[in-house]
């Protein structure tokens, strides 16, 4: 749980075991560097990022870098463990104010909470939300405002990083309409696609 946000003892304590995970051994100062000031960094297609709690300060010290950013995916806590940190409709806000929405969350964490446990386990939950892994995309809403290049970026990072065929059906379709890509692009991807994903024989 290294962080650059202290832990908040009111957060740890509604979660079993978490106190413990927790446990202050020893804190430093460090130096750092706002995104938008790296030397040399081009802007970026794509971004993930688990910072425990720091993710919304990297983003807003970061708006240049991320301009043409087609995703970005975030750690978000539904319960901060940190002070002052955001939660994730804090995030969500954000993020939709600079663009984006919501694409898919790739693992949502829940946790039990103290003093109740199930099967005597800390990591058996019940329903309570902890944390997940949230992907945002450019809002569609302004798809006519990107330039061929996002919507080709945006396709590839949907394909190979989370199996989000249909986006990239939609994307390709779009660049077909753009005469960016030759008409029956859409139909060859498909049939790639089925084929590909068609089991083995034994």
């Amino acid at each position: 749980m290294t962080s650059l946000l202290k832990p908040s003892s009111p957060g740890l304590a509604f979660f079993n075991g978490f106190t413990a995970f927790g446990e202050i051994h020893g804190s430093e100062r460090v130096a750092t560097t706002r995104l938008d000031a790296v030397e040399h960094l081009p802007n970026l297609d794509y971004l993930k990022m688990d910072i425990q709690g720091a993710e919304l300060q990297v983003l807003q010290h970061g708006v240049e870098r991320l301009r043409d950013c087609c995703m970005i995916q975030l750690e978000v806590s539904f319960v901060p463990l940190y002070e002052n940190q955001p939660s994730f409709g804090e995030v969500d806000v954000w993020m939709r104010d600079q663009g984006y929405i919501p694409h898919c969350f790739t693992d949502v964490k829940r946790w039990s909470i103290s003093p109740v446990r199930r099967r005597n386990s800390d990591r058996a939950p019940f329903n309570q939300l902890l944390e997940a892994d949230i992907v945002y995309m450019k809002d569609f809403a302004r798809v006519e405002s990107w330039d061929d290049e996002i919507l080709r970026r945006t396709a590839l990072i949907a394909h190979y990083c989370y199996d989000s065929f249909d986006l990239v059906g939609h994307l390709i379709a779009k660049l077909q309409d753009r005469g960016s890509l030759p008409p029956g692009s859409l139909n060859r991807y498909l049939e790639l696609l089925n084929k590909s994903r068609q089991p083995q024989a034994q």
